[in-house]
């Protein structure tokens, strides 16, 4: 299960009673953000006992009551694997900068870090073209994303921030094994 608590709407020192909404499986790393576009606020997060990769819940209600979302990222990979994500919400999309795997276990081919940005349901490129539907096509596979930092033997990047300015420019963080180089980016 996951808890929470509900500030008043005029006093965020002012909590409501706790709250919790039980999973029928175990999760870990929680993310939530709040998208104005469609009412809706997202709880991001890994089962950690089914597939281990990124996956939602949503709330139509300002988080009163959860309804199960879908798997937002399946890592694409043979094996049991651990996709890392970080999320940024612009207001418009929510922005996801994520790996295939777990980089310290995935040592070769090395891991690679991927970006799309999500609205409505649906994956989008930093242009805004459309990647896919997940309700009519699944969960984003790593191939279908944008390559931010490609990998290679012995390299690992970590994803570790993401935000945007006021351009709408998307800026990543990452953190680069120094004994193996900088990322190689692409795109």
């Amino acid at each position: 299960a996951h808890y929470y608590r509900i500030s008043e709407p005029d006093d965020p020192t002012n909590w409501g009673p706790e709250q919790s909404f039980k999973h029928p499986h175990s999760i870990s790393y929680m993310n939530l953000y709040r998208h104005p576009p469609d009412d809706t606020l997202y709880n991001f997060y890994r089962d950690t006992r089914g597939t281990y990769c990124p996956a939602y819940l949503i709330s139509k209600d300002h988080g009163e009551t959860w309804q199960p979302g879908r798997q937002l990222i399946l890592h694409g990979l043979q094996g049991r694997h651990r996709p890392y994500p970080r999320y940024w919400s612009d207001g418009e999309y929510i922005h996801v900068s994520f790996t295939e795997a777990h980089p310290q276990e995935y040592r070769d081919p090395g891991c690679s870090i991927y970006y799309a940005k999500f609205k409505g349901g649906k994956f989008y490129r930093a242009d805004g073209s459309p990647i896919k539907d997940i309700r009519k096509d699944g969960a984003l596979l790593p191939a279908e994303a944008e390559t931010v930092c490609s990998g290679a033997a012995q390299h690992n990047a970590w994803t570790s921030s993401i935000v945007t300015d006021t351009e709408g420019r998307v800026y990543f963080s990452t953190n680069v094994d120094p004994a193996h180089g900088t990322c190689n980016t692409s795109g």
